[in-house]
Parts: C-alpha cells; sequence; structure tokens
C-alpha cells in the first residue's frame, strides 16, 4: 500500500464503523486506533526497507528503585515546584534547540518570555523527557514530567485491576474493525493492535491521572503541547478537559491531508473527542485549512492561524549565528524514510560540489543515525563535500535564510522556508499531496522524475531567482487576542 492508499483506507473504517461510540472510561478509542494504525504500517514498512527485525515494545513493571524516585518526584513538585500558573506548557526534548549555548524549546520559550515580560503572567514548562546535562535556559521554570509517571502508574493500576482491558470487549463491532485491519494490514494481527491499543489507552489513563494533579496543583487556564498524538499529551488534553483547561496544540510540522492526526476526522462523538486538544495552532492558513475542513462541522475543536513562534523569535534577535561560505548552500531536510539518500541525489552533490555546499539536516527521530549517513557520503566519495554538523546544530530558519534553495520530501521544513521566502524543491508524492497551497503560489517546485541531471538544472534556476516570502504571522498578536484575559 501507498501512504495515500493507508490512510484512505483508515478514513474508509471511520466511515464503516460505529468509531464515534467507542469509549472507554473517558477515553474516546477511535482516535489511538486511527493514528497507531498508520504508525504501526508505516514503522513496519519502513523495517522492511532497511531488512531489519520490529523491535516490538516492552511493557514493563516498576522497580522499587523507579517507585521511590518517582514519589521524590512528587514529593518535589508538589512542595518546591508547584505553584499558581496560568499558562502550562508541555514538549519532548526533540523541540530543543541549541542557542547562544543554551537549551531552549524552539516554540514555547519565546511564548512564555513573551508572557512573563508582557503581563507578569506565570508559566512553566513540563519536560517531557529526562533532564540531561545540559544548561537549560531559564531551569526555574521546567519541571521534569517523566519521573512523575511510575508512582502514578503503579497507582492507576492498583485502584483499575484490568477494568480498562475488560470494557474492550463492549465496543461495538470493534473487533470487526481489527479483524479488517489484519486482512488488509497482514503485519499487523488482531492480537497485536488491540494489545498495543488498550496498553496505550491505560497509559493515557495515567497520564490523564498526573496531569490532574498537576492541573488541580497549579490551576491553570491554558494548556499548550507539542504533538498531541503521545501518549502524554493525549492525557494532558484528557485532564485539560476534566478540569476545565484549554487545551492547545502547536504545530511542529506537517499537516496535510495525508498526516492522519490532523486530515479525516469526519465521525464523532457529540461531546467531541475527549483526547484531542481544544484549540489546534498552526503556524499558517494552509495547514489550518486541513483541521478546519472537520473543525468546521463542530463545535468542540477549533483552529487558530497563529504563526511560528521560533521564526519570530530569530527575527527580534540582533546576535544570531553567522554562516560564512563562498557558495551557495543546498539545503536537504530528510525524512525518517528509506532510502535516506536517494541514488540520484548523490548523484547531484557529486556533480556540483564545485558549484554549491550542499548541507543535509537529519530528522530528529534520525540524529542517532548520523553514522550511517556519513556512512552512505563515504561511499560514494562526497562526506567532505556536505555539512551535516551545522545542518543540524544550528537553528534552521538561520539556516535557511543562508540558503539558495531547499529540497525535502515532505518535511515541515517547507512551510518554514516559504514563510521565509526561500525557494522549495518537493521531491516526494507525499509531499506533493501535502504541500498543494505552497506548490500553488509558486513557493515550491515539485520534482518527481529522480534524474540528477534534471534535478541539477532546476536548483541552478531557482538558485538564482528570488523566492515568493510568504505572511508570517506574529505569535505575540494572537497570544493577545485569544489567551490573555
Amino acid at each position: 500500500m501507498s501512504r495515500k492508499e493507508i490512510v484512505d483506507f483508515i478514513h474508509n473504517l471511520e466511515q464503516k464503523y460505529p468509531v464515534d461510540t467507542w469509549r472507554v472510561a473517558d477515553v474516546d478509542v477511535w482516535p489511538i486506533l486511527k493514528i497507531q494504525t498508520f504508525f504501526f504500517w508505516f514503522e513496519r514498512n519502513e523495517q522492511e526497507k532497511r531488512n531489519s527485525p520490529k523491535k516490538e515494545k516492552q511493557i514493563k513493571t516498576s522497580s522499587i528503585r523507579a517507585l521511590v524516585s518517582s514519589f521524590l518526584a512528587w514529593i518535589t513538585f508538589l512542595f518546591v515546584q508547584a505553584k499558581r500558573t496560568k499558562y502550562v506548557f508541555s514538549g519532548a526534548h526533540s523541540y530543543r534547540v541549541n542557542f547562544s549555548d543554551m537549551s531552549m524549546n524552539r516554540y514555547f520559550d519565546p511564548m512564555m518570555d513573551y508572557l512573563e515580560s508582557e503581563y507578569d503572567a506565570s508559566c512553566l514548562q513540563f519536560e517531557q523527557d529526562s533532564l540531561r546535562d545540559l544548561n537549560y535556559y531559564k531551569r526555574d521554570r521546567i519541571v521534569p514530567l517523566r519521573k512523575l509517571f511510575p508512582l502514578a502508574n503503579a497507582w492507576v493500576k492498583a485502584t483499575t485491576r484490568g477494568a480498562v482491558s475488560k470494557q474492550f470487549s463492549s465496543l461495538n463491532r470493534f473487533n470487526d474493525c481489527l479483524i479488517e485491519i489484519e486482512h488488509e494490514l497482514p503485519t499487523l494481527s488482531r492480537q497485536f493492535v488491540k494489545k498495543q491499543v488498550v496498553y496505550m489507552t491505560q497509559t493515557i489513563l495515567v497520564w490523564a491521572f498526573v496531569f490532574d494533579r498537576i492541573f488541580k496543583r497549579t490551576k491553570p487556564d491554558y494548556a499548550f503541547g507539542l504533538c498531541y498524538y503521545t501518549l502524554q499529551m493525549l492525557g494532558m488534553n484528557l485532564s485539560a478537559r476534566r478540569n476545565e483547561v484549554v487545551s492547545i496544540d502547536m504545530q511542529h510540522g506537517t499537516q496535510g491531508d495525508l498526516h492522519v492526526a490532523y486530515a479525516h476526522f469526519t465521525k464523532m462523538p457529540t461531546h467531541g473527542f475527549s483526547i484531542l486538544p481544544k484549540v489546534f495552532w498552526c503556524w499558517d492558513q494552509p495547514s489550518a485549512n486541513v483541521i478546519q475542513s472537520w473543525t468546521s462541522k463542530q463545535l468542540n475543536h477549533n483552529v487558530i492561524v497563529g504563526g511560528n513562534p521560533w521564526i519570530n523569535f530569530l527575527a527580534d534577535q540582533h546576535e544570531v549565528p553567522i554562516i560564512r561560505t563562498s557558495k551557495k548552500i543546498i539545503l536537504y531536510t530528510l525524512q525518517p524514510v528509506e532510502p535516506m539518500l536517494d541514488d540520484y541525489i548523490l548523484e547531484a552533490i557529486k556533480k556540483t560540489v564545485s558549484s554549491y555546499e550542499w548541507w543535509i539536516r537529519l530528522h530528529p527521530r534520525q540524529l542517532k543515525e548520523k553514522d550511517r549517513l556519513i556512512g552512505i557520503l563515504k561511499k560514494s566519495g562526497i562526506e567532505r563535500a556536505v555539512n551535516i554538523d551545522d545542518a543540524c546544530q544550528l537553528p534552521l530558519p538561520t539556516i535557511l535564510q543562508h540558503s539558495a534553495v531547499h529540497l525535502s520530501k515532505f518535511s515541515g521544513s517547507i512551510i518554514e522556508a516559504g514563510l521565509l521566502g526561500v525557494n522549495n524543491i518537493v521531491i516526494d508524492e507525499i509531499g506533493v499531496a501535502a504541500f498543494k497551497h505552497e506548490l500553488s503560489n509558486g513557493s515550491a517546485v515539485a520534482y518527481l522524475e529522480k534524474d540528477a541531471d534534471g534535478l541539477i538544472a532546476l536548483i541552478t534556476k531557482l538558485a538564482n531567482m528570488k523566492g515568493r516570502g510568504m505572511e508570517n504571522i506574529k505569535f505575540a498578536d494572537i497570544l493577545r487576542a485569544n489567551f490573555i484575559a
């Protein structure tokens, strides 16, 4: 199946089954099954391309040491870190960048700085990953979230005693849906999918338990999250609904028609989906249009076009990294798909080493594969012609502003390049489907021929053309208009 075919298949499941009635405790199950069916398929598909075995997720029982550490983390939070906070933020380490020798959340730190400086508002950021040995920007407003989980997990398991798993048997035609998934996607057995969805539902309830205590202690009005479809953020959204807190998902990348987490929710309960955010914050109108195509038909979820805070932040800085090079930069932002580098891309790099400086930026989920990328470049004899370190470490908007052309298959960087007036080349059919607006307004050009000489000719043409910049909305204006009481 192609990506479009799998998305269409999942959409047809939504039409065929009573997915709007599938509820376990207060968790609406369909968004979990919808999103995870796609990611299960995607992961298996990419593993097969790489000929490497799929590593199944192991559900581990918390150790005594983890429980003690978690107990101490709760004590620290409740009696030291917790305070009345109007704005709560939560994001993973992957959204951090190194800026001025400090680790910043590129979307949330600019927003928190604005709220604190302009409105004297109190903000807390719940870091989804364990804190590392880094110089964190404004460390005093960061609360490590992960260590709160083990004790909460033990408590919820002890008090529910398998009740969650039992409720799945009463969901109308749920098992029929699993059978159809297994029939159409043989690598996804009904037993595997059900086990994972049950586990995820249980885990969402644990994270909701965690955020229930956080919200009761901090009493926020708004909770901003990144990548709403992680288990932590689904739990936060559920808790926000329980506690009458407005949950907001900040756009972090592509949100096109082929992204199952953002497109085609056409059948939903009258109350909306309990684990989806109340508000979707989008960088631009084309991204918002995908979500508005279904939110416009109900009253429980809505969309705001709020701009990209990181681009706004860097535009206001007097001191930003300086990039010096004697050649024009061609930036290629990768996606975690196979092959990592197509043969025609390698050939194009080899043929243009005297004309351009190629920068290749790994996707956040690929950062541990840097050595594999270097190995691929070495095999073609061009490892010294490509800059990987700066491409992965410097702020993306800064690199884009110094780039002549940006290439990608379907990275959200295409939107950011468009906002900054940098010409894009979209080199994958998924990207063509996802970035129709950018292709129609001229900020991006599609190239699907997989021919090095043709690609070089297009790069040469675009490198000498001024890009079409799109409107970059100021996030401060949107915060002021919508989130300042």
